[in-house]
């Protein structure tokens, strides 16, 4: 739903939500960047349209419910941003995949347990670490995606030069994970020269 909003807002459309039947499919109709909505919520078909502001109190009340429960849900993301930027150490230097996964594995006993994925980038794209990942008994290693390269995500260069030009970290919108298919938001930042690193935190 987030993509169908994503894709209005460029052609200059409204998003309407139909099949909204409870206060919480309102929230994520909202979430999603509705801006109609219809349901069962307000009205099974009937053959007259409800008096004008039959439902105005009570989309108040949920809008207040859903901004104040949005205020509250990016306060947390601001303060794990923050508290990522603190753990992760500009300064150290990178020669290679080892040098790689040393510096992801001082990071990993800092890090919020939101984290799930930890992996460290080249600016042209490649991976150069392994992807450290949240198991069963705690974190735990794969090389598989060594020398996977990333360039071809449309988000990887401009928040690379995004970084390099604030010289701070980038989280990004909530997107559903491929491989987990959980909703996950990435946190990003330069971590040497031309190295980055990359952790995925469960949304």
């Amino acid at each position: 739903m987030q993509s169908f909003s994503s894709l209005a807002e460029q052609m200059g459309a409204s998003l309407l939500l139909e099949g909204v039947e409870t206060k919480q499919e309102l929230h994520q109709a909202l979430q999603s960047g509705a801006r109609y909505v219809q349901g069962f919520l307000f009205s099974r078909a009937e053959a007259h349209f409800q008096p004008k502001g039959t439902f105005k109190p009570m989309l108040r009340e949920e809008m207040n419910l859903y901004s104040h429960g949005e205020l509250q849900r990016y306060s947390q993301l601001l303060q794990i941003k923050q508290s990522l930027v603190h753990v992760v150490d500009a300064s150290v230097c990178i020669y290679d995949a080892e040098d790689a996964d040393r510096v992801i594995e001082g990071i990993t006993g800092a890090v919020t347990e939101s984290c799930i994925r930890i992996y460290i980038c080249q600016e042209d794209g490649y991976q150069i670490s392994s992807n450290f990942f949240r198991g069963p008994l705690g974190w735990e290693r794969s090389e598989q995606y060594r020398g996977s390269n990333w360039i071809w995500r449309p988000y990887f260069i401009s928040n690379l030069l995004i970084m390099d030009m604030h010289k701070q970290g980038i989280l990004s919108q909530v997107y559903t994970d491929l491989e987990t298919s959980r909703s996950i938001q990435t946190f990003s930042c330069v971590l040497a020269e031309g190295y980055y690193v990359f952790l995925d935190l469960q949304s």
